[in-house]
């Protein structure tokens, strides 16, 4: 759907989308177990988790004029891994 509205609606715009990975926020941190943590950070690329301030960045990039000529765009940021694993691909 990003691509297919990136390309068919005002050439002005610039539509993209980030894909969040595991993300640490106040949330997660009292609802999952540490067991639960460790599994899941073991499935991603640099494992670590990430923190909104790591997805804010790649909004402030999008929002810039060096990512002007993106558009349509699903950027995945530290889920590659993790959605393949999860789907058997």
């Amino acid at each position: 759907m990003t691509v297919h509205r990136g390309l068919s609606t005002f050439k002005e715009l610039n539509r993209d989308a980030i894909c969040p990975g595991p993300t640490m926020t106040p949330m997660y941190e009292r609802n999952a177990d540490e067991q639960t943590r460790r599994e899941r950070i073991a499935l991603v690329p640099k494992g670590r988790w990430l923190t909104p301030e790591d997805h804010g960045r790649v909004t402030v990039f999008l929002r810039s004029e060096a990512a002007d000529a993106l558009c349509g765009l699903a950027i995945d940021v530290e889920t590659r891994l993790l959605n393949r694993d999860r789907i058997g691909g």
